[in-house]
């Protein structure tokens, strides 16, 4: 998982990013009830931010507690994966790279904020929405990396459970059969158990 790491360049390599997701894209669009549109990824994007932005609230203090490591690095991934959907879903090829500045002197809330204001301008049917994807990446890069969060590593954790939930559940997702698929059903276990432990962990940046 080394080249999809961020670097001291801080370089988010997007192709092995892909290359992680695409399963998991077309196994949610074998079992969605029928084909979602632009609209609707637009919409699943909004949401996925939202839920981002809950989180940074506590992160900044405008709410008591703090968020784990494991909780931003969830949403962060969820992030990317609908900004990866989006682009194969209109046939936009993004740059195999994507490098993006440090934030130190920005609020994690500002950079949500950027990123809800990118999904609504995808909206916009004058918007150019290659270069509206590539400006979420790099703004959920900053964010990311101010967070403490590495979102490669995340992603590609995100997709191996789904990609589990999959297998350990069949015909029946989301609910897994431990006696029809039990070997998934252990892994998947094994998976949730670890992302649950890291989940009680404090954060530490």
């Amino acid at each position: 998982m080394g080249n999809g790491v961020f670097d001291k360049m801080s370089l988010l390599d997007v192709n092995d990013l892909i290359v992680a997701s695409v399963p998991v894209m077309d196994r949610f669009a074998a079992i969605e009830p029928k084909p979602w549109t632009r609209k609707t990824l637009i919409l699943e994007l909004i949401g996925e931010i939202g839920s981002l932005a809950h989180l940074v609230q506590y992160w900044d203090g405008f709410k008591r507690g703090r968020p784990t490591l494991s909780m931003l690095a969830d949403e962060s991934s969820d992030v990317l994966f609908i900004i990866l959907r989006l682009a194969r879903a209109e046939g936009i090829a993004l740059p195999q790279t994507v490098a993006f500045g440090k934030e130190q002197h920005r609020q994690a809330t500002d950079l949500v904020l950027e990123l809800s204001r990118c999904a609504a301008d995808l909206l916009n049917p004058a918007s150019d929405l290659a270069s509206g994807l590539v400006a979420m990446l790099m703004t959920l890069g900053g964010l990311t990396n101010l967070l403490g969060v590495d979102l490669a590593y995340a992603h590609h954790n995100e997709m191996e459970i789904a990609l589990c939930y999959f297998e350990a559940s069949g015909k029946y997702w989301p609910r897994p059969q431990l006696l029809r698929y039990p070997t998934a059903t252990f892994r998947l276990a094994r998976l949730l158990w670890k992302k649950r432990m890291n989940k009680r962990m404090p954060k530490d940046i």
